[in-house]
C-alpha cells in the first residue's frame, strides 16, 4: 500500500463506486475484499465508502427549532453585566426590575421581546449566556487555582511573621 494525493484517490473512489453499483453480490464481495486489502480499510468502513454513505460535513445549520430567544440574546447580556452577573434564577425576576431602565437608555423593546423576556426561565437565561459568562470570568478561573493561590497568600503571611510572636 502506498500514499496516494488525495485527488487519485477520490477519482479512484469513485471509479470503484461505479463498478460497485453495477455488480451483483458475489462481484460486490469480491470487489470489495479486493479494495480492503489495497488500502487497508475495514470491511463495513469500506462499504460505506463504495456505497458512498460517507459522514456529512457540517455543511448547514442542525435540524432542530430555530433558537427562539435570539432576539432578546443582546437584551439579557446588557441588564445580566449591569446586574453584575446575576444566576439565572436570581436574573429571571430582576428582568422585571430592570426593563424600564433598560428602556430609558438603550430604547424600546418590541412587544415580542417583552413578551419572551416575561416568560424565560432561569435555566434559559443561563444557556443564553453560557458564553458571555466564559468571556467574563476571565482572572483565575477554576477553584483548584484559586485555592493554591489562596495557600501561597497563607504561606507568604506565614514566613513574614512566625507563629505566636508578637509584634512591637
Amino acid at each position: 500500500m502506498y500514499m496516494q494525493r488525495k485527488t487519485e484517490r477520490t477519482d479512484q473512489l469513485e471509479r470503484l463506486r461505479r463498478r460497485y453499483g453495477g455488480r451483483g453480490k458475489e462481484g460486490k464481495g469480491r470487489l470489495l475484499d479486493e479494495f480492503c486489502e489495497h488500502h487497508g480499510y475495514e470491511r463495513k468502513y469500506a462499504i460505506k465508502l463504495l456505497q458512498g454513505k460517507t459522514a456529512r460535513a457540517a455543511a448547514g445549520p442542525r435540524p432542530g427549532p430555530e433558537p427562539k430567544y435570539e432576539p432578546v440574546q443582546e437584551v439579557v447580556e446588557r441588564i445580566w453585566t449591569q446586574a453584575e452577573q446575576l444566576c439565572g434564577k436570581r436574573l429571571a425576576p430582576a428582568l422585571g426590575l430592570w426593563l424600564p431602565h433598560y428602556a430609558r437608555h438603550y430604547g424600546a423593546l418590541l412587544p415580542s421581546q417583552k413578551k419572551l423576556l416575561g416568560s424565560i426561565s432561569a435555566a434559559t437565561l443561563d444557556r443564553l449566556l453560557t458564553s458571555s459568562k466564559a468571556r467574563a470570568r476571565g482572572g483565575l478561573g477554576t477553584t483548584a487555582k484559586l485555592l493554591s493561590a489562596l495557600d501561597e497568600a497563607a504561606q507568604e503571611m506565614a514566613h513574614r511573621q512566625p507563629m505566636g510572636a508578637t509584634a512591637r
